[in-house]
């Protein structure tokens, strides 16, 4: 029996052209796609868009924004029921390289116990090419050699644009919907890792991805930056995780400084101090006291 790959696309507000050029690639890689839209007010438009042009294409259509952690299993869950051997994932603005798909197909089959592998992506917004990282203790490695695969072993990958056996979700579990978005894909990742998984880079599939609304240059590293509300879920969500015994002690206290430096150049990047302090503040304050799922006032 061949082994078939279901893309799932979630979608929220996208901008046709991205999708139309994505959806063109990905219809020529012997592949199925299912697209779960979030409740986009343009969705009508994109389902004229699936009719005329991509018949072929599932399109699920929410009734409310659930968050792409729900979106990402409502995928998972219709390529677990029809059978499918591997999902993989994309957000609405990721680029794949035509021959990305099978690079990493070819990758999963060499690399042991895989819980996914994924891209290097070039970042749409400054042509920077993502590294791939690991942290060593309390250094973050961005230096790290690729094996004879071409692959090399991370702490997490970008969901988007990653490879996941479909039989992995039966012994990892699915995406966690409480975070709604933000540290949904870290927290898979390292709960595949505490259960013996291990995820891979893979330094020949390539794909072009939007990382953020904006960016800040800070000592040599490019930060993206987003609105205040995916602010709120950062601080938020990393909260919650640091209470979790499965994350990685050392790989908290890294974070930690990182969130913490991010969270101060976000302030001080910001044309709205008050609204962005009050966000990261909120969200500090819900991480703190357990609270999850989507934003309400």
């Amino acid at each position: 029996m061949q082994k078939k790959t279901l893309a799932i696309i979630v979608t929220y507000y996208p901008q046709p052209e991205q999708l139309t050029a994505q959806l063109d690639i990905l219809s020529h890689s012997d592949i199925d796609i299912v697209i779960v839209d979030n409740a986009s007010d343009n969705n009508q438009l994109i389902k004229h868009m699936i009719e005329e042009h991509y018949s072929h294409i599932k399109l699920i259509l929410c009734d409310s924004n659930l968050g792409i952690a729900a979106a990402h299993n409502i995928g998972i869950n219709h390529a677990i029921n029809n059978s499918y051997s591997y999902v993989l994932l994309m957000d609405q603005d990721s680029l794949p390289a035509i021959n990305m798909i099978p690079v990493l197909q070819e990758a999963m089959n060499k690399c042991p116990k895989a819980a996914a592998v994924g891209p290097q992506f070039l970042d749409a917004n400054n042509d920077v090419r993502s590294r791939f990282i690991q942290i060593r203790g309390l250094m973050v490695d961005k230096n790290l050699q690729p094996d004879i695969n071409g692959c090399v072993i991370v702490d997490h990958l970008i969901s988007s644009g990653s490879l996941i056996a479909v039989e992995n979700f039966k012994a990892i579990g699915l995406m966690e919907e409480e975070l709604f978005i933000d540290y949904v894909d870290v927290e898979w990742a390292l709960r595949a890792r505490s259960k013996g998984f291990i995820n891979y880079g893979v330094c020949n599939a390539h794909m072009i991805h939007s990382l953020g609304d904006d960016r800040v240059d800070f000592l040599n590293n490019s930060i993206a930056i987003h609105s205040p509300l995916r602010h709120y879920y950062q601080a938020r969500n990393a909260l919650l995780l640091y209470k979790r015994n499965y994350i990685p002690l050392n790989w908290k206290v890294v974070d930690a400084f990182k969130l913490l430096v991010k969270m101060s150049i976000y302030i001080i990047a910001s044309r709205h101090k008050s609204l962005e302090l009050k966000m990261i503040f909120r969200g500090v304050m819900h991480g703190l006291r357990g609270i999850h799922g989507r934003f309400t006032q």
